[in-house]
């Protein structure tokens, strides 16, 4: 709000709003949090409820939140019922604006200043900040906030059960991740063991293809004159010529290591001459490249394809 200076003709401000409404003393009541980052910007602490649920959801927060759970400490119970209950605990909470209103106690370090807090029921809450020492509260937490970064840690007592349900919750997620993680690695040991028992079958079977020519059965009968007799192969062009085994034994020479012109994923290639009508009115020798394919899915154990090296 500004006003007018009739003297100095000017404007000056009267009053100033809060830029951020967490800095509105007392904004959300005694036992609420403010966080601007929020929606809404109020909410209780953790085991508090809204003292007015009809002021609160109209965005009126001033009522501030009462306690959902009495504290042991307040109950008035015999000995034999107490020693059966556990006793209260602190929640610890961080990055907070210290609420108004505390009591210095000089001379208690940090395990000294919970222990105090223990002992006393009308303690809500304890800190210890390094360079200030312990503060005590003892009323409603007023003007707390809760910052996106820094802020200092408050302790806040609740009964036992209230402690109970949020390390239940932080077991059961920790529980949860942990046997997804099992499971995770379990599938993922599965899958690389399957990985590696494929390519050992396939590193056999590649081994086999090259080693062909120690394997083939050589008693057969193959000079050049037997298998092709008096007569060449007709190859037209344009269609891809069949061959027998035994031709091509006799053209690879019984598949020999120095007709092996290198090896794939396939199995061996190796160099054969074949004797073809190819162009020319007189047969003449042309050579093909042959790749000997031993597939396990194959009826028989002579599998074979071969392409020219060239038109020449």
């Amino acid at each position: 709000m500004m006003n007018w200076d009739e003297e100095i003709k000017n404007w000056y401000v009267i009053w100033e709003a809060p830029e951020n409404p967490c800095d509105v003393y007392g904004a959300c009541g005694p036992f609420g949090v403010c966080n601007t980052n929020g929606s809404p910007i109020c909410e209780c602490l953790k085991g508090f409820v809204p003292k007015s649920n009809e002021e609160w959801n109209k965005g009126n927060w001033t009522s501030g939140c009462v306690r959902r759970t009495e504290l042991l400490c307040k109950k008035n119970t015999s000995g034999l019922a107490s020693r059966r209950n556990k006793n209260d605990g602190f929640w610890k909470l961080s990055g907070m604006k210290l609420p108004d209103l505390f009591d210095f106690l000089y001379g208690e370090d940090g395990p000294g200043c919970q222990q105090w807090c223990l002992e006393n029921c009308s303690c809500k809450a304890y800190s210890y900040v390094a360079g200030i020492g312990c503060m005590v509260w003892d009323a409603g937490l007023m003007d707390t906030q809760q910052f996106s970064w820094k802020g200092e840690d408050l302790f806040l007592r609740l009964a036992y059960s209230e402690l109970g349900d949020e390390k239940g919750k932080i077991k059961l997620i920790i529980s949860f991740t942990a046997i997804s993680g099992c499971i995770l690695l379990g599938a993922f040991l599965c899958g690389f063991h399957r990985w590696k028992v494929n390519q050992r079958g396939k590193r056999r079977d590649m081994v086999k293809g090259f080693d062909l020519a120690d394997s083939i059965d050589t008693s057969k009968d193959t000079s050049r004159e037997n298998v092709w007799g008096d007569h060449a192969l007709q190859w037209d062009s344009s269609e891809l010529p069949i061959f027998d085994f035994d031709k091509i034994l006799v053209a690879t020479n019984n598949f020999s290591k120095t007709n092996r012109l290198g090896g794939g994923g396939f199995g061996p290639v190796y160099k054969g001459n074949f004797l073809l009508w190819h162009k020319s009115p007189k047969p003449s020798i042309v050579p093909i490249a042959i790749c000997y394919y031993p597939h396990r899915s194959c009826n028989s154990p002579n599998n074979y394809w071969g392409w020219p090296f060239g038109d020449d």
